[in-house]
C-alpha cells in the first residue's frame, strides 16, 4: 500500500523553487508530534534536488516568539539539509504567527537570505504547519494585516492543519486558495498528505513564470527580529495558547 501510494508522488528533481517551512512549535504540540512534523518536512524535501541552482529550503519555527532555524542559503545539498531539519529543537510556548509571517515577507524571501531575484521567475513557496489557531491579539492590528500582506506578496502559501483544533478559516486565510489547504487528523498520519502536497507544489513550479511585482507594505507593523537560535528569549508576549 505504501509503495503504491508513493509511486504516485511526482518527481521534482528537475524543478527549482525557494521554499520556507513555517512550523508550529507551541506547547500544544508534544515532543513526539514535533518529531513527526520534522520527519514529514524531511520526507517532503526528499522529493527535490537540493542545490543552489535548483531548490533551496529554509525553516522558521513559531510559538509566542519565532526563530529562523536556518535561511534559504544555509544548505546546498540534501544530506546536510535533512540533518539540519532533524536537529531542530522545539521551543514550546504560545501561538503567535503574525511576526513570523511579517519576517517571512520582509526578510526570508530576500536575496540576502538566499531567495533568487524575482526576475529569475523562481517560485517563492511557504508551507505552514500548525495544530491550532494563532492567538495574535488584537487580530485587526496583528494577524489580519499580516495575512493581507502575505496575499499581496510574491509568496505562494500552503496551509497544513493537524488535528481537530486546526482552525479551518485561518488555514484558508493564510493559504488564500482552498486548493492549497490540507488537513490531517494527527501528526502520526501527516505523511498521508505528502503526495497531494507535492503535486500541489509541482503545479506551482510548472506554472509559467509570472511573478507579481513587490509592493510597498506600509500597513503592517515593523518586522520583529527573530529570537536567537543560540539563546532562547525569556520575553513572553501577551497572548498564549492554552496547553
Amino acid at each position: 500500500m505504501e509503495l503504491a501510494r508513493l509511486a504516485n508522488a511526482p518527481s521534482l528533481a528537475s524543478g527549482a523553487a525557494d521554499i520556507m517551512f513555517v512550523l508550529d512549535g507551541s506547547s500544544s504540540v508534544n515532543a513526539q508530534e514535533f518529531s513527526e512534523a520534522l520527519t514529514f518536512i524531511s520526507q517532503v524535501v526528499d522529493a527535490f534536488d537540493i542545490a543552489a541552482d535548483f531548490t533551496r529550503v529554509g525553516v522558521i519555527q513559531f510559538t509566542h516568539l519565532f526563530v529562523e532555524e536556518f535561511p534559504l542559503n544555509a544548505y546546498s545539498d540534501k544530506a546536510s539539509l535533512q540533518q539540519a531539519i532533524s536537529s531542530i529543537d522545539q521551543r514550546p510556548g504560545g501561538t503567535l504567527i503574525a511576526p513570523a509571517i511579517n519576517y517571512l515577507i520582509d526578510t526570508s524571501f530576500t536575496v540576502a537570505k538566499g531567495a533568487r531575484p524575482l526576475s529569475e521567475g523562481i517560485p517563492r513557496i511557504a508551507i505552514f504547519i500548525t495544530n491550532g489557531p494563532a492567538f495574535d491579539h488584537p487580530p485587526d492590528t496583528t494577524i489580519d494585516p499580516a495575512i493581507s500582506a502575505l496575499q499581496a506578496s510574491t509568496i505562494i502559501p500552503f496551509s497544513i492543519g493537524v488535528g481537530d483544533a486546526a482552525y479551518a478559516d485561518q488555514l484558508l486565510a493564510v493559504a488564500g486558495d482552498p486548493n492549497r489547504v490540507y488537513h490531517v487528523g494527527s501528526y502520526s498520519v501527516i505523511d498521508n498528505i505528502r503526495v497531494p502536497l507535492l503535486w500541489g507544489v509541482r503545479e506551482i513550479i510548472e506554472l509559467p513564470s509570472s511573478p507579481r511585482p513587490e509592493l510597498p507594505l506600509t500597513s503592517r507593523p515593523p518586522t520583529m527580529a527573530p529570537a536567537s537560535t543560540q539563546r532562547r528569549s525569556t520575553k513572553k508576549l501577551s497572548t498564549l495558547r492554552a496547553t
